[in-house]
């Protein structure tokens, strides 16, 4: 799937407008820290907001739905597979 339609995957909308959950994989990345290069998993997320600053970056916030847990912002160019289907650019 391209990257494009992956994107498109995280915006569906279901019953009442709620977001539609998906399986996501994408290599983990942290600069400031020098850390990352690994590939992890994470099923049954959804999209949410993030700050200006980082959608400016080409990130993207997911969080699993219910949770208090702080959204995971993710670069749209590190994710590699939505809903077991590979991406590609």
């Amino acid at each position: 799937m391209r990257l494009n339609d992956a994107l498109d995957v995280f915006d569906l909308k279901g019953k009442g407008d709620a977001p539609v959950p998906f399986d996501v994989a994408y290599v983990s990345c942290n600069r400031k820290k020098k850390t990352g290069g690994h590939i992890e998993r994470m099923t049954g997320v959804v999209k949410c907001g993030l700050p200006f600053s980082m959608k400016k970056t080409f990130m993207i916030g997911i969080k699993v739905p219910g949770s208090k847990a702080k959204p995971i912002a993710i670069h749209n160019r590190l994710i590699i597979e939505v809903n077991g289907e590979p991406v590609f650019y």
